[in-house]
């Protein structure tokens, strides 16, 4: 099962993705909050161009809440704590996003730090989880900019406060610690992202240097590099256009070959959270009416209902694959009516 998951998306690789598409999802949240804010209803084309005017953040206020970066480690989501992450050294609430910010979910390892770095680069080794911008190119930074108007004008997230500087008799032994940080942070890119133009890393290039480590059995790489073309591909955002709908496929695809490589290493907690990742996020994107009719819910149903017959769950895997047929059972129908309707043409 778990070769079957890695091999549906490789075997036919999909046409190369430019930067912008990688980020569809990101920039559509975007445009909706444009026109959300300000009766924009056209405001897609514009940013997916990069012609956009970035939206302003807004002044904290006096008695505005800081935290030191101690603090905010603590508000990971374990033990009932919200879901807290910053960029650019403002801090928002992103519990209402637990889907995708929770424990084991793909955004999870921007909880808890200013990983602006991460936000910029696309590199989210834990060494490139920082919040130095230095040696970043224009592009990049401007890509945290737009990360930023994300999560300051999104619907689900709020401003809480922002990250309060250190002490100033701590100021010269952070500056050392950082500079040591920084260095990190940039060999790891290097690494990560490879040579060239390490500031475009791409969804098929990520996925394949993934495939790869998978292969190899460096099972942490395979998921690192899993992990940022998710990044890339960014949230689910209910949509409906052709290409909203490509780069939802994709999400899922990886989704699935993640939770299969969590279960070949037995870590079963973590590959249930991907199925159920894998679903969640297709009823987002298209609804749960639209979601059960499709053949990637149905794929992970079953592997789900499977890996719930191996861990001894057979009640609910019984469950859980009566489900996955009835969505193939859709699937056909959908698949049925086109033929006719083709046919027919």
């Amino acid at each position: 099962m778990s070769h079957c998951a890695l091999k549906s998306f490789g075997i036919d690789p999909q046409k190369e993705l430019s930067f912008f598409m990688m980020r569809f999802f990101r920039d559509l949240s975007r445009s909706k909050a444009r026109a959300r804010l300000h009766s924009n209803e056209h405001a897609l084309i514009p940013i997916l161009l990069r012609q956009e005017e970035l939206l302003p953040i807004r002044d904290p206020e006096d008695d505005v809440t800081t935290f030191t970066l101690e603090e905010l480690a603590t508000f990971n989501g374990e033990n009932g704590t919200p879901l807290y992450l910053a960029i650019q050294g403002r801090v928002y609430d992103v519990t209402l996003g637990a889907s995708f910010y929770g424990p084991g979910r793909s955004y999870h390892g921007f909880v808890g730090k200013d990983a602006t770095r991460g936000f910029a680069t696309g590199c989210i080794e834990p060494d490139c989880l920082t919040s130095s911008l230095v040696g970043t190119t224009e592009y990049q930074k401007q890509e945290a900019l737009r990360w930023l108007e994300l999560y300051e004008h999104h619907d689900k997230y709020r401003f809480v406060g922002m990250i309060r500087s250190s002490p100033v008799e701590d100021v010269v032994q952070r500056a050392v610690l950082e500079d040591e940080a920084l260095q990190t942070a940039m060999q790891k890119e290097q690494e990560f992202l490879g040579g060239g133009d390490a500031a475009k890393p791409t969804v098929d290039s990520m996925h394949k240097k993934a495939s790869e480590m998978y292969l190899r059995g460096s099972y942490d790489e395979a998921h690192a590099y899993w992990s940022t073309a998710l990044v890339l591909l960014g949230q689910p955002t209910a949509g409906g256009v052709d290409a909203d709908l490509s780069a939802m496929e994709q999400r899922a695809q990886i989704l699935l070959a993640m939770a299969a490589m969590a279960q070949t290493r037995g870590e079963m907690v973590q590959a249930e959270a991907h199925y159920q990742e894998t679903i969640d996020g297709m009823v987002e994107s298209i609804s749960e009416e639209g979601a059960y009719q499709h053949r990637l819910v149905g794929r992970a149903l079953a592997d789900y209902a499977l890996m719930k017959y191996a861990t001894k769950r057979k009640t609910e895997a019984v469950k859980t694959l009566r489900e996955a047929l009835s969505v193939y059972d859709k699937v056909l129908d959908v698949e049925s009516l086109g033929r006719s309707a083709s046919s027919e043409g």
